[in-house]
């Protein structure tokens, strides 16, 4: 939680004592994002003393091409690309514990909109959620056991451009491995 605080203390301190504008994302142009994700939701979603823990904070690193700019009224952006999200838990009970490690790879289109000097997204992501396990455990009734399968996600966030390439972000997940991301971006 001190992380997710301080980066938005940062930003507003920043946002205080900059001129810079939103910076638009304009067609041909490219993302990269690394940001690290807290707290979980959807499948990796823990029942109340259930023994289930997260051992580290999700890491996620995403790209995105932008396709179409000066879309509507608002001008803004749509762009596609890839996501990469890796994080760990632990399942404890008694005297039996097992290791879970979650992998997602996937697609990724959102809609990029600027105000107040930040530039807004909000989009989707479809791809697979890789499970594996260390240690056999018997679930215990009425817990279903965490497998692989199929990932989707919906998203939004907001991104403050430091520089004419740097930024920080924001990100909000529906359902993922790290409910709320902070991070970087790099543009080129």
């Amino acid at each position: 939680m001190k992380p997710f605080f301080f980066v938005f203390i940062t930003v507003f301190c920043i946002s205080g004592f900059s001129k810079l504008r939103a910076q638009e994302f304009e067609k041909g142009e490219a993302l990269v994002n690394a940001t690290l994700g807290y707290f979980s939701s959807g499948d990796l979603k823990p029942s109340p003393n259930s023994g289930f823990n997260y051992t580290y904070p999700t890491l996620v690193i995403s790209t995105e091409y932008c396709l179409f700019d000066n879309i509507g009224y608002s001008g803004g952006s749509i762009g596609a690309g890839w996501y990469l999200g890796f994080s760990g838990a632990n399942y404890t009970l008694k005297d039996t514990s097992v290791n879970y490690t979650y992998v997602i790879p996937a697609a990724q289109v959102a809609y990029h909109y600027y105000e107040y000097d930040l530039e807004l997204f909000g989009g989707g992501r479809l791809g697979y959620q890789i499970v594996s396990q260390r240690d056999e455990l018997t679930i215990p009734s009425g817990q279903d056991p965490i497998v692989s399968g199929l990932y989707y996600s919906f998203f939004a966030g907001a991104r403050y451009y430091l520089s004419d390439n740097w930024a920080v972000v924001l990100e909000f997940n529906l359902n993922g491995i790290g409910m709320v991301s902070v991070g970087a971006t790099y543009r080129f």
